[in-house]
């Protein structure tokens, strides 16, 4: 039997050694998307690329482009219940932002108490939930942390623990927000990117994105487009930290979108229609959901002022603003009947399977499995 050189020996084992550097980076992004399928989000790339014009700029088109794509089974943020915890208990400085009641949603991703939040070892923690939060805030600022806890507030130099509520529960779709009153999903994300990156140390950042699926569900096309970009956004400032790192192959990036229930599809092959209903979508200014709230108990001058400043172009005929002020039409009902045909967008109820795009992170068959091993190893130095 040949026996191995010691060249050949050494050769093998750098190369182990390379893989495994490769495999276990020292910084990670996880961004969850609830409810989202690889058909809303080349939905939404050929949103971005038509109505914004944005072309190869699309961060989506950069993650798939440089990274791996493949199918993640039944995964569900249930399946890394405790991941932040593991991470920060071996040495990663650890943030969670969502779009959801972040005191909630950090009892799981801490395996914690919404009452322990404030002695949980995060680093970040931004979202909604102020209503939930209790004296955290108080106890964080008077360990020397910081807590905003509105817009004003983040115009402050953080220091120490960052608690960031900007909602009383979930934070508002982004086409819908107040932003003088809510900081949106994408400040919160840069927030949390720019703390935890900003010395180099091993971090685990989870970004947990609901409101996509939410506007899914309720076809909500305005909402969920506008979401979109939203999302890939956040996913271009993550790629954009990632180059901009001192070690790029320690950084590592997770996209996983669980899967959804409601799956957008064109009502027609013909391009120009297609480029007509994007263009269409994108400039209304709120969703359909927004709208009809700010129509109801709309009298006839308020619904005219609508059509002609707001919703502009919204074919309101006079036989349905009759209908919307006298109270037997409601004005979200009729917002979809005049603009969802010319949309040529409808929806199919199905059962799409998870998905991760990973780049750096070559995280195998099952997805929840090697976050948790991964947190559970030291960081690589």
């Amino acid at each position: 039997m040949k026996t191995m050189s010691k060249w050949m020996m050494t050769a093998l084992v750098g190369a182990a050694m390379a893989q495994a550097a490769q495999a276990a980076p020292k910084q990670m992004v996880v961004v969850v998307a609830e409810g989202v399928s690889p058909q809303a989000v080349d939905f939404g790339r050929v949103y971005l690329k038509t109505a914004y014009e944005q072309g190869a700029t699309v961060a989506f088109d950069d993650l798939k482009a440089n990274g791996k794509m493949a199918t993640a089974g039944n995964f569900s943020p249930a399946n890394i219940k405790g991941l932040l915890k593991t991470a920060a208990a071996n040495g990663y400085k650890t943030g969670l932002v969502t779009t959801d009641d972040a005191v909630k949603t950090a009892a799981m991703f801490y395996d914690t108490t919404p009452e322990a939040i404030a002695q949980t070892q995060f680093d970040v923690l931004a979202g909604g939930g102020r209503a939930s939060a209790g004296t955290a805030a108080e106890t964080i600022k008077g360990a020397g942390g910081t807590a905003f806890l509105d817009v004003e507030s983040l115009n402050e130099e953080p220091k120490g623990k960052i608690l960031a509520l900007q909602a009383d529960s979930g934070l508002s779709w982004n086409l819908d927000r107040d932003a003088e009153k809510e900081a949106g999903f994408a400040e919160l994300a840069t927030l949390a990117l720019q703390s935890l990156s900003a010395d180099n140390k091993p971090f685990l950042l989870v970004i947990h994105d609901t409101l996509l699926a939410k506007a899914l569900n309720a076809k909500d096309t305005p909402a969920a487009l506008e979401q979109f970009k939203e999302l890939d956004g956040i996913l271009g400032d993550i790629m954009g930290t990632r180059e901009g790192a001192e070690n790029p192959d320690d950084f590592g990036v997770a996209v996983v979108a669980t899967g959804g229930a409601m799956v957008p599809k064109w009502n027609t092959d013909l391009p120009n229609e297609r480029a007509d209903a994007l263009y269409i979508v994108s400039a209304l200014p709120m969703s359909y959901a927004k709208a009809g709230e700010t129509l109801k108990g709309a009298d006839d001058a308020k619904l005219k002022e609508f059509a002609t400043t707001r919703y502009k172009g919204w074919q309101l005929a006079d036989a349905t603003r009759a209908e919307i002020v006298a109270g037997t039409l409601a004005p979200e009902a009729a917002i979809r009947a005049s603009y969802e045909p010319a949309l040529k967008i409808s929806y199919d109820e199905g059962a799409a399977g998870a998905t991760v795009w990973t780049l750096n992170a070559p995280l195998g068959a099952d997805v929840a499995q090697a976050l948790l091993t991964w947190a559970a190893a030291k960081p690589a130095q």
